[in-house]
């Protein structure tokens, strides 16, 4: 799981060893069903639906909200449904199509029941994953859900950005590969993980690039104040703003020297 928002340092530790613990805690075990398929657009309440069954992400990605605000997004490799001890107002939507194995509850404690290890495994498990949803359910509370993202799923050659216009957003690429374009001409491209769209919002100038989607695009999107805003209280995400600005500088460069 991971969310854009500014998140304590061993976040990345504690996300490492929930995915040491699915690996050893699920090896053995056989999904009901796999390559289960969510639509875009399903949404599920881990409390009340899907009651004895469980999932693990296989491909995709998973909006985890509160009220309405997304906290954190489910990746490949998580574990999602089991919903115990959640606040009642959450829920997971889809903003893509997720390919997910389907587990029965009553199966996997029947598997882990007679397994001493394995058992002190999944309640180490249940630990991190809590303290990692409820750790980020309150950082979002502090900040009264300030800059609070939205996503919007691009298809493969949809325009994600158009030169010239006017800069409202900033958009943060979670998954996919997206091309970017000056005068109709490849200039560089935008990786996963990558924030784009910036300096425009924030000097309040027309956007000097085209963005495409190369490959179909999860991306987060926030509105240009509450972007300012964010750089002004986490100051970590001007840091990543420019390492992600010299990279596609420096790409730009290198494919104009090769086109002269």
């Amino acid at each position: 799981m991971f969310t854009i928002h500014e998140q304590p340092s061993n976040i990345a530790d504690l996300n490492q060893r929930i995915s040491e613990l699915t690996s050893e805690i699920f090896s053995a075990l056989s999904p009901r069903q796999e390559s289960l398929v969510f639509p875009r657009g399903h949404c599920f309440i881990p409390n009340e639906i899907h009651q004895g069954k469980f999932y693990i992400v296989r491909e995709g990605f998973l909006c985890f909200q509160l009220s309405d605000h997304t906290l954190l997004f489910f990746e490949k490799g998580d574990v999602i449904g089991w919903g115990d001890s959640l606040p009642t107002a959450c829920k997971i939507v889809t903003d893509c199509d997720v390919v997910v194995d389907e587990f029965s509850k009553v199966d996997f404690l029947s598997h882990i029941s007679n397994d001493v290890e394995l058992s002190a495994k999944w309640a180490q498990f249940i630990d991190i994953n809590h303290s990692l949803l409820f750790s980020f359910i309150a950082e979002k509370y502090r900040d009264e859900f300030a800059a609070d993202p939205k996503t919007k799923h691009f298809r493969a050659g949809d325009v994600i950005i158009h030169e010239k216009e006017a800069a409202a957003e900033v958009f943060t690429l979670l998954h996919g590969t997206a091309d970017v374009f000056v005068d109709d001409v490849q200039v560089g491209e935008v990786l996963s993980g990558e924030i784009f769209g910036a300096m425009a919002a924030a000097i309040n100038t027309p956007r000097s690039a085209t963005v495409k989607a190369r490959t179909d695009c999860l991306v987060a999107v926030v509105e240009k104040d509450d972007f300012l805003n964010l750089v002004r209280t986490h100051p970590k995400t001007i840091l990543k703003m420019f390492e992600d600005m010299s990279r596609v500088v420096i790409s730009q460069n290198e494919k104009l020297a090769a086109k002269g």
